[in-house]
């Protein structure tokens, strides 16, 4: 996409600023009883607080039961599903992390087996790795008849948390010719139900209810994903997060047992409430009028149609995931500011990390030039309408407006900006053997 005009002013601004800003999680994204044990579970070690708190959520997300638990706003209704990629360089404590949410959820399904409840209570966790489309229906596979006729059981439980520590050998292996395993875990974030065409034991898998946790560097992130990861939607489904290392710790702390016991029989008890009837998640007026304001910037992120805006498309719609997964952790079925409010922090984390690691700030901050030229050709064109007493009028009489002020190629990406918004405020036409086009002031 052609960028906007920048004077002299304003590179010299981008020379000078180009500082990366560190992604940080803010505290309000340490939401509950997730949040807590997270702190806890990393208070005196290596772990990265905002890492198991994602891969968490993730499983927590992946434990309730497919529609058992789902938001409602308007007519629509979201599942939780919730995929996490997590991007720090080798070593840093991605593999401690996990150790650390599994070790909640081992905790968790002891109270739960000593109290009786119907096991499993947590979705299964798959760390095999992910290779083909086969692969992932097998492990969640419908029951189906056998040559001879015989019933072949398959697996009744379709709930399903893969942690894919070398996430870099799924980009690769998607972009094979032969792979369809990209549009697979797409179809998976989708609750899509799943049948691959093969030649021999045809097997299918309906209502799959996964989420994925990857991990990968930095530097394998921008090696590997393609603009066809970018703009097929696959990249976009995963809420990607940088994480930094702990300074080393010598002597750790060893864990504070009580309250990891009191947090894990507080999570058996939220996934219990969650699964043992369906629940529909309404919004509250505290949300609503948060939601009114966010929505419209969390849609925005980015320049549009830039790597940065693509990555984030599905913002809006992980910030109602997130609040969902907090609220049902709650046990309430009422959605409210608080709840928004810790999404909006992992949105706002996500959106800073892709910024540190694609290096957009400039990107950025045209992107900021460029919104600025729109609204100052938008404030000539009202000018105009008042001066020619009507609302629509030859774009001729824009262009003498603006005069010097606004280079002609500047005009054009403003006016086109201006079509491109989702509520235009202006119309263009055409008219005439001369194809003169009128500016229409809507």
């Amino acid at each position: 996409m052609k960028q906007p005009h920048l004077d002299q002013d304003t590179l010299e601004e981008l020379e000078t600023n180009q500082i990366k800003i560190r992604p940080e999680l803010r505290k309000e994204g340490y939401y509950g009883l997730l949040g807590t044990a997270a702190l806890c579970l990393c208070d005196g070690s290596i772990a990265i607080p905002e890492l198991v708190t994602l891969s968490l959520l993730a499983r927590t997300a992946a434990s309730i039961k497919k529609g058992n638990v789902v938001v409602k706003n308007g007519s629509q209704r979201t599942e939780l599903r919730i995929n996490g990629l997590i991007a720090m360089r080798t070593g840093g404590g991605k593999g401690v992390g996990e150790s650390c949410a599994q070790l909640l959820i081992d905790k968790s399904k002891v109270y739960s087996e000593s109290s009786k409840v119907p096991v499993p209570l947590f979705a299964r966790v798959h760390e095999g790795g992910l290779s083909t489309t086969e692969g992932i229906v097998n492990e969640l596979r419908d029951d189906c008849t056998g040559k001879n006729g015989e019933v072949i059981h398959g697996v009744s439980d379709k709930r399903l948390c893969i942690i894919e520590e070398e996430f870099a050998n799924i980009f690769i292996k998607c972009r094979s010719n032969n792979s369809n395993l990209s549009s697979t875990i797409r179809k998976l974030f989708d609750g899509t139900n799943l049948s691959p065409l093969t030649k021999h034991d045809r097997i299918s898998c309906t209502n799959p209810h996964v989420c994925i946790i990857g991990h990968i560097t930095p530097k394998e992130f921008l090696a590997e994903v393609t603009g066809k990861d970018l703009y097929n939607g696959f990249s976009n489904r995963f809420l990607t997060i940088l994480g930094f290392p702990k300074a080393v710790i010598p002597f750790p702390k060893p864990l504070n047992e009580e309250i990891i016991d009191a947090l894990s029989i507080e999570l058996a008890d939220a996934i219990k409430w969650c699964n043992n009837t369906p629940r529909t998640l309404e919004m509250a007026d505290s949300f609503k009028d948060l939601w009114v304001v966010e929505v419209h910037r969390i849609s925005e992120l980015g320049a549009p149609d830039s790597t940065e805006a693509t990555l984030m498309v599905r913002a809006a719609h992980y910030a109602i995931i997130i609040s969902g997964v907090f609220a049902a952790l709650d046990k309430t079925c009422t959605l409210t500011d608080k709840h928004l409010h810790a999404a909006l922090a992992w949105i706002d984390y996500w959106h800073e990390s892709i910024r540190y690691v694609f290096d957009t700030e400039a990107e950025a901050h045209a992107n900021q030039v460029r919104i600025k030229n729109a609204e100052e050709v938008l404030s000539a064109i009202k000018q105009v309408t008042l001066e020619v007493g009507s609302r629509s009028f030859k774009r001729t009489y824009l262009s003498k407006k603006l005069s010097r002020k606004v280079p002609t190629e500047v005009a054009n990406i403003a006016l086109q900006d201006l079509q491109e918004r989702p509520v235009p405020p202006i119309a263009i036409s055409r008219t005439g053997s001369k194809n003169c086009q009128i500016i229409t002031l809507l």
